[in-house]
């Protein structure tokens, strides 16, 4: 079986001494030869310069410093911070009056019925408000 392709491998075991050691047929290493040589002529022939870098273009990485993190977290916001009502204020001694007796903290289900009731703010923002009215309670 014979093809025109040297670098096809064949089922002709009839090969070359040259073709047994290397395992490549003499036209094929020519070829490899003369895709070489302009590499190995140019400047940076000698093997102490010689890198991959030269050959391929390697995208270079970004400097990453202490000023870049600083300006990313510079960036984030927090939020303003809301105000509680009036109408706030008398929901939450109504339905945590117990809790504030007590001294306990709401559970998640008294801070969503609590939202369900107007309080339009999120459950552990209420069980937070009703931690620091236990410690107002507790210091005075």
């Amino acid at each position: 079986m014979e093809t025109d392709d040297p670098l096809m491998v064949t089922d002709d075991r009839s090969q070359t001494s040259d073709e047994t050691e290397t395992g490549d047929s003499p036209i094929a290493q020519n070829r490899i030869t003369e895709q070489l040589e302009p590499i190995c002529n140019s400047s940076f022939a000698s093997a102490e310069s010689f890198s991959l870098t030269d050959i391929v273009a390697v995208p270079e990485r970004p400097e990453i410093s202490a000023k870049n993190v600083v300006q990313k977290r510079a960036i984030r916001k927090e939020a303003a911070r809301q105000q509680w009502t009036e109408y706030e204020n008398c929901l939450i001694e109504e339905l945590f009056a117990d809790n504030l007796a007590s001294g306990e903290l709401p559970g998640k289900a008294a801070c969503d019925a609590a939202i369900s009731r107007g309080i339009k703010r999120s459950w552990k923002v209420i069980k937070d408000k009703v931690r620091n009215e236990i410690s107002k309670l507790k210091k005075s």
